[in-house]
């Protein structure tokens, strides 16, 4: 589609309020959709958009379906973003 070069993009995530695949319309226009992710030690405040404190006993939860796309170093905003690890299964 587009010919840019890898080393001179950058991902970008936006979070759904989609919880479940059913949800989704359609594939997405300028990237993709993901599911499965969960936060450890933290939960996802789906009204707030926001990430908050661990409900008691809740050592996961579950993330929403969340929209990745690839955008030009110079168009990306990154002021304000916390990068953060991930990790392929719930054991490190």
């Amino acid at each position: 589609k587009n010919q840019w070069e890898l080393d001179k993009l950058v991902t970008f995530t936006r979070v759904t309020k989609m919880m479940t695949v059913d949800e989704v319309d359609g594939n997405s226009r300028d990237g993709a959709y993901i599911i499965g992710l969960s936060l450890q030690g933290a939960s996802w405040d789906i009204n707030g958009t926001q990430i908050e404190k661990s409900k008691p006993k809740e050592m996961f939860c579950p993330m929403p379906v969340i929209n990745v796309k690839a955008v030009t170093k110079e168009k990306a905003n990154i002021g304000g973003i916390y990068h953060c690890p991930t990790y392929m299964t719930e054991q490190r």
